[in-house]
């Protein structure tokens, strides 16, 4: 498999950190990683001389790749299959007009998180599907010191919704909160790509809170669901439209829903009393058994490979 992720210039913890999905393919092919962001690259003669059988890109914009550039690897290895995922929720840029004339003449199959661009797809003839990503690998055995706190939050306070929300939840009177991430006026750290220092202040708090800044595209959530979940944390996450028909994730059993400000200090309080230690337990231990068996990179592969690709080669197969 040739694989090109995306790593994104100014965060030197993805070189380290981000891993899972390479180390996932690892264990079933050979994978041949390219840093397509930051490195000079010649696909065509990668494909020429590696010959996979997989291309799988993290193509967020059809100038990330070159299109003269993968449409001489298709011709350097016509039998390679081609799979783009895109992990981002902007449908701008999911569904402008050169992003789906460059999708039908290079791409196999588009894998989004954002499930309201599936129909767009379905009506250019664009092979797709929702594909979720998964928890990095964590060491939780062997956690950084943190400080410990009732409830956190940890994102980038890049919109004034979010920067609301964070307010809000400082302002609550007794609750001790800890935000995280580039934004804030009063951030008590940062740990964008940090996972195993995320893992730990999430381990470390009482409750973690998730939120939703896009709450009319469907069964989009960032990665920061499945960190918060697989680290053991009990989370109060904001409605999300159709989460639980895609990922299984279920309110009240492995999460609590909230609404809005009010509702989410109201659910605070609630699930801080001492009364419902036991139940918020058993919540927080469901949603973390269920990521580390459904929601993995692993997983994530074995869906890739043995569900998604099979099906569009079937298609294939079948159209004269």
């Amino acid at each position: 498999m040739l694989y090109l992720p995306i790593y994104e210039p100014g965060h030197p913890a993805q070189q380290s950190h981000k891993r899972g999905l390479r180390l996932a393919l690892q264990e079933i092919a050979l994978v041949y990683e390219i840093d397509y962001v930051n490195t000079r690259f010649d696909l065509p003669h990668a494909v020429a001389e590696f010959q996979p059988h997989l291309l799988l890109m993290q193509c967020h914009h059809v100038t990330s790749v070159p299109e003269e550039q993968l449409a001489a690897a298709r011709e350097a290895n016509p039998t390679m299959v081609v799979v783009n995922w895109n992990g981002d929720v902007y449908e701008e840029h999911l569904t402008n007009p050169l992003m789906l004339g460059f999708l039908n003449r290079h791409v196999d199959l588009q894998l989004t998180v954002n499930a309201n661009v599936i129909s767009v797809y379905e009506t250019h003839g664009i092979q797709s599907a929702y594909w979720q990503v998964a928890p990095e690998p964590v060491d939780y055995d062997n956690l950084p010191e943190v400080p410990s706190h009732d409830v956190v939050f940890l994102a980038n306070a890049y919109t004034e919704q979010r920067k609301q929300l964070g307010a809000s939840l400082m302002n609550m009177s007794g609750v001790n909160t800890g935000l995280y991430g580039r934004g804030w006026q009063y951030a008590n750290g940062h740990t964008t790509y940090d996972f195993p220092t995320g893992a730990a202040i999430y381990r470390n708090a009482q409750i973690g809170i998730g939120d939703n800044q896009y709450p009319e595209d469907y069964g989009f959530v960032s990665n920061r669901i499945f960190e918060a979940l697989a680290s053991g944390v009990f989370l109060l996450h904001q409605v999300v439209p159709g989460l639980e028909e895609l990922t299984g994730l279920q309110d009240g059993v492995h999460y609590v829903a909230w609404l809005d400000a009010d509702d989410l200090q109201s659910k605070i309080r609630y699930w801080l009393d001492k009364r419902r230690r036991s139940k918020r337990d058993r919540i927080r231990d469901a949603g973390r058994a269920f990521v580390h068996e459904e929601h993995t990179f692993d997983e994530r592969a074995r869906e890739l490979l043995l569900e998604l690709i099979p099906r569009i080669q079937e298609q294939q197969l079948a159209t004269p």
